[in-house]
C-alpha cells in the first residue's frame, strides 16, 4: 500500500514540518523494521543525531526505503540545504504521486533561492493533487516568501475564488495586498475574515487589525511643526499640512503647504510653499511620485558684505571669507516654481532596486539663502544589488546645480556602498565624494570637494501596540578641500536620525524626528562652515497623522 503524507506549510520558509503516517509494507520497503523503528523512536524523541545515523543505516541496507529517505531530507535541511534537496529530489522519484513531497521539495528549493526550481515541484503537486488546499496555499506562500507580491495575490485570490470559506487564506491574500499598497482590497479580503471568525478571540484581532486597515485607507491631514539650528547661529521654524486623497483608489493625492522662517540672530527671512503632487503603485515592486507647485521667497536685501569671522581673515594661512547678503527693507516676495519626481522599482525577489528621482527647491536654511532666492536643481540615481545573500552592494549618483538668476553652481556627488541587510536591520559600509564647480558668492560654503567615510547602522522595529521605531546612524571622517588652499585632514564625521510613530487610535498616530550633524559639511545641508572648523547641526519635527 502505498505512503501517505500529511503535510503542513510553515510560514517562516526553509523547515518544513511533516508527520508521516506510513502503513504497512513489502518487506522489499522495510529491510529491517527493528532499525527503521529505532530511527523513528529517535526523530520522535528529538534526537536528531541517533534519527540520522538510524536512518542512514537503512538507507544503506535498502536505499529505496522512502520514509527514510524523506525523514533524513528534513533532517538535512538546516545544515546541509543542497544534500537535503538532492534526498527530496530522490524522494519524489520514489514516490511520484504523493504531492506533499513535491510541495516538500518546492520549499527547500524556494528557501535556497532557486524560485524556478520550486515553482516547477509545486507544479509537479498541482498536477498530482489539484483540488488540494495545501498544494494552491503553498504555492502562495512561496511567491509570497520570494518577495513576488503581485503573483502571491494572484494565487491567493485564485484558491479563495472556489473555496470562500477559507479564512487563513483570505488573512494571508489581505496582508499581500496591504503590502503591495492595495489597502481597500486588502481591507476586502480581511472583512471576508472577519465574517468567518467564531471564536471570540479570533473575532477581537480581526476587529483590531481591520480597524487599522481601514485607517490606512483614508484620507489622511497631517499637521507638522518643526526647527533646527546649527552653530553658525542660524535658525529655522517651520509649520505645514500634507493632506493625502484616497478617493483615486491605488492613486492617492497629494496637497502640501508649508510656511519657513530662517533667522541668524539678528535678521529673519520667511518662504512658504505649497504643491499638489500625485502617488500611484501599480504594482507591488513600482512607485510612482510627481507633484508641482511654487515657493514665495522674501528677496529683500540691497548689497553683499564681507564677514570676516575670527581666524578667517585674508592673510597668510588665511582663508576666504563668505559673502553674505544685508537683509533690509520692506518685504519684496517673489515666486519661483518648484516640484519633484521619483520613480523607484524594485525587481520581484528583491535582487535588483532602481531609484530615480529629479526635484527643483528653494534653499531656506538660512535668511540670505531665502534672500537670494537661491534654488536647487538636482537628479539622482541610485542602484541596488544583491551579491549573495543579505550582502548588497548600491551606488549613487547624483548631479545638479545650486542657482539664482545671477550666478549657477554645478554640484556632482558619487559614491557606493557595501551593506549586510539580513532584514529589519543592516549595517553599511559607505564613501562618497561631492564636489562643486566654482567657488561661489551666494550665501552658503561651497568647497571644491567633500570626501566622506562612514560606517552606517539603519534599524527599524514595530512593538505590539504597532509603535515604530527606526534608527538610522552614521560614524566615519571626512576630507575638505577648499579653493584657495591644499585639501585638509581627515576629521571625524558624525550623523544620526531616528523617527518614532506612535498610533494613539486606530485613525490618529503622532511621530517624532530628530536629525544632527557633526562635521565639517552637511551632506544636504547648505551651511555657512568654513573648512577649518567643525560644524553641528540638529533638528526636531513633530506631526500628527488623522485618518478620515
Amino acid at each position: 500500500m502505498r505512503s501517505r503524507l500529511r503535510y503542513r506549510i510553515g510560514t517562516a520558509g526553509a523547515l518544513v514540518a511533516l508527520s508521516l503516517l506510513f502503513s504497512s509494507a513489502a518487506g522489499a520497503q522495510r529491510p529491517t523494521g527493528s532499525a527503521l523503528a529505532r530511527a523513528d523512536a529517535a526523530f520522535a524523541d528529538g534526537d536528531r543525531t541517533a534519527a540520522e545515523r538510524g536512518y542512514e543505516d537503512v538507507l544503506r541496507q535498502d536505499s529505496s526505503q522512502s520514509r527514510a529517505v524523506f525523514r533524513l531530507a528534513q533532517l538535512r535541511e538546516k545544515r546541509e540545504a543542497g544534500a537535503s534537496i538532492v534526498l527530496y529530489r530522490r524522494y519524489v522519484v520514489l514516490q511520484p504521486r504523493d504531492a506533499w513531497g513535491h510541495m516538500a521539495l518546492g520549499n527547500a528549493l524556494g528557501a535556497a533561492g532557486n524560485l524556478s526550481a520550486a515553482l516547477s515541484a509545486y507544479d509537479a503537486a498541482v498536477r498530482v493533487a489539484p483540488a488540494e488546499r495545501d498544494v494552491h496555499v503553498g504555492r502562495a506562500r512561496l511567491l509570497a516568501r520570494a518577495g513576488h507580491t503581485d503573483d502571491a495575490i494572484a494565487a491567493y485570490a485564485r484558491w479563495v475564488s472556489t473555496t470562500a470559506g477559507d479564512a487563513e487564506a483570505w488573512r494571508e491574500l489581505s496582508l499581500q495586498r496591504r503590502r503591495a499598497g492595495r489597502i481597500p482590497e486588502a481591507v476586502v479580503a480581511l472583512e471576508r475574515v472577519r465574517a468567518l471568525e467564531t471564536k471570540p478571540a479570533e473575532v477581537t484581532i480581526a476587529e483590531r487589525d481591520l480597524a487599522r486597515l481601514r485607517a490606512l485607507g483614508r484620507s489622511t491631514l497631517e499637521p507638522l511643526v518643526g526647527g533646527s539650528g546649527d552653530s553658525d547661529g542660524l535658525t529655522t521654524a517651520r509649520a505645514g499640512a500634507t493632506y493625502t486623497s484616497a478617493a483615486l483608489g491605488r492613486a492617492r493625492g497629494v496637497v502640501l503647504a508649508s510656511a519657513n522662517r530662517a533667522g541668524d540672530g539678528t535678521v529673519s527671512r520667511g518662504s512658504q510653499q505649497a504643491s499638489v503632487g500625485l502617488q500611484f503603485r501599480p504594482l507591488a515592486q513600482l512607485r510612482l511620485e510627481v507633484a508641482g507647485g511654487v515657493a514665495r521667497a522674501d528677496r529683500a536685501f540691497v548689497d553683499t558684505i564681507i564677514v570676516l569671522r575670527p581666524g578667517t581673515g585674508q592673510g597668510p594661512g588665511g582663508r576666504r571669507p563668505i559673502g553674505v547678503p544685508t537683509v533690509v527693507g520692506s518685504n519684496s516676495f517673489e515666486t519661483l516654481p518648484v516640484g519633484r519626481g521619483r520613480l523607484s522599482w524594485r525587481k520581484p525577489g528583491d535582487a535588483i532596486a532602481v531609484d530615480v528621482r529629479a526635484a527643483r527647491q528653494l534653499l531656506d536654511a538660512s535668511p540670505f539663502l531665502i534672500a537670494q532666492g537661491v534654488l536647487r536643481d538636482e537628479a539622482s540615481l541610485s542602484v541596488d544589488v544583491r551579491l549573495a545573500g543579505p550582502i548588497r552592494a548600491r551606488g549613487f549618483a547624483r548631479a545638479g546645480s545650486v542657482h539664482n538668476s545671477e550666478e549657477t553652481n554645478g554640484r556632482q556627488i558619487l559614491g557606493g556602498a557595501l551593506a549586510y541587510a539580513p532584514g529589519s536591520f543592516e549595517v553599511t559600509m559607505r564613501a562618497q565624494t561631492m564636489q562643486n564647480d566654482a567657488a561661489t558668492r551666494l550665501a552658503y560654503f561651497a568647497p571644491r570637494y567633500v570626501r566622506t567615510a562612514e560606517l552606517t547602522t539603519y534599524i527599524e522595529r514595530e512593538t505590539e501596540g504597532g509603535t515604530t521605531i527606526a534608527l538610522d546612524l552614521g560614524g566615519g571622517a571626512q576630507q575638505v578641500a577648499d579653493w584657495t588652499t591644499a585639501a585638509g585632514t581627515w576629521s571625524p564625521s558624525l550623523r544620526g536620525w531616528t523617527q518614532v510613530v506612535m498610533p494613539l487610535t486606530s485613525s490618529l498616530s503622532f511621530a517624532t524626528e530628530v536629525e544632527a550633524y557633526h562635521s565639517r559639511v552637511g551632506s544636504d545641508t547648505p551651511s555657512l562652515s568654513l573648512p577649518a572648523s567643525q560644524w553641528q547641526y540638529a533638528s526636531l519635527s513633530l506631526s500628527l497623522r488623522a485618518a478620515f
